[in-house]
């Protein structure tokens, strides 16, 4: 082995580098599919119960029989629903996001150095990449998880909803 070749080592961990910020933009992209699944959901779940809302009051001449609570119970349930559908979209927005290498500055910078010094310098710039990728998708999954709460959440009152209403049903 030369002073130009890296290690066995050095290349070792410049594979576990390469992996770790291979894993980053992986769960970038998977984190980007769950937020515009769970915003597809939601928008679904608002059409349909802005839909039902509108049959409900469609009709001057028929007679609404909700109650002061449960009015307040539907509007807690497309609020915090709304809430969730902008958490969502916050979630699935376009966030900076770090590649490297950058193609002309690896020529300018690195044509000339041994292959042991850009691997070293590579795994440095990527290591950079990493950290930053991961508080954007850390940030992007705690947005997602906060969307998905609301969501379920405003679910629970939808249910709420509709048990207080077969109740006045059947009684």
């Amino acid at each position: 082995m030369t002073d130009e070749e890296p290690t066995a080592n050095e290349q070792f961990i410049f594979d576990q580098i390469k992996e770790r910020y291979d894993f980053e933009h992986s769960r970038h992209h998977n984190l980007d599919t769950k937020a515009g699944t769970l915003v597809g959901w939601i928008g679904l779940v608002i059409s349909v119960m802005l839909a039902g809302g509108g049959l409900l009051f469609s009709n001057p001449d028929d007679q609404l029989n909700i109650s002061a609570d449960e009015l307040k119970i539907l509007q807690a349930t497309l609020t915090v629903m709304i809430l969730s559908l902008i958490a969502g979209l916050v979630a699935f927005r376009v966030g900076s996001y770090s590649v490297v290498p950058e193609a002309r500055p690896l020529i300018k910078f690195y044509a000339n150095e041994t292959k042991r010094v850009t691997l070293k310098r590579m795994g440095a710039t990527m290591i950079d990449a990493i950290e930053s990728n991961k508080r954007v998708n850390d940030r992007k999954a705690n947005i997602i998880a906060i969307s998905w709460g609301l969501f379920m959440l405003s679910m629970v009152l939808a249910a709420i909803f509709i048990i207080m209403q077969a109740v006045k049903l059947l009684n």
